[in-house]
């Protein structure tokens, strides 16, 4: 069954599609590429009043309509990348600097022994007395 539905952008432009139920969100975004030029498929987020739409979705998953309002947005995929990895990195900084931390912690923690020292004789000594 085909449906019809608008697409409203940030700009207030309105774009009309007609689409059947069982196809999935890409298709959607692909109509609205061949009518604007500028709206990139993998550019595009779609929305159903405040739900992300995913791609390998079908329009019925969504429970879209005939007369269903959708809103497009244009995110630059790289600037997303970008943050990202920021993210990524602030992640990274943080689990070693934890892992720094408990290094330190045993270092400095009196319950733990240091290790066996051995002089240039080979003999063995005790870490408490710390005598060859």
């Amino acid at each position: 069954m085909s449906i019809k539905i608008t697409i409203n952008t940030l700009t207030g432009e309105e774009i009309e599609v007609e689409i059947n139920e069982n196809q999935k969100i890409k298709k959607i975004k692909q109509l609205i590429s061949k009518q604007k030029k500028n709206f990139g498929v993998n550019e595009q987020k779609l929305l159903l009043d405040t739900t992300e739409l995913e791609n390998n979705k079908t329009i019925k998953e969504y429970g879209i309509t005939n007369g269903s309002i959708l809103n497009v947005f244009i995110v630059d995929n790289k600037q997303d990348n970008e943050q990202d990895n920021e993210q990524d990195n602030e992640q990274d900084n943080k689990q070693d600097n934890k892992q720094d931390n408990q290094i330190d912690d045993k270092i400095d923690d009196p319950l733990i022994p240091d290790p066996v020292v051995k002089s240039k004789s080979d003999k063995k000594c005790c870490s408490c007395c710390r005598i060859f």
